[in-house]
């Protein structure tokens, strides 16, 4: 769901962050990630 990826994955406050990344998920999310072209998962 679009609508609530601001609140599903969110950088930490400190510590090192990762350019490029999502974030993490939020206790008890799961997160999936998709192709948009193909529509298959993207397997990190």
């Amino acid at each position: 769901m679009p609508e609530t990826t601001p609140i599903l994955l969110t950088l930490p406050r400190d510590g090192a962050k990762k350019i490029g990344s999502v974030g993490m998920p939020v206790s008890d999310a799961e997160v999936k990630l998709v192709d948009p072209g193909s529509g298959e998962d993207y397997v990190l």
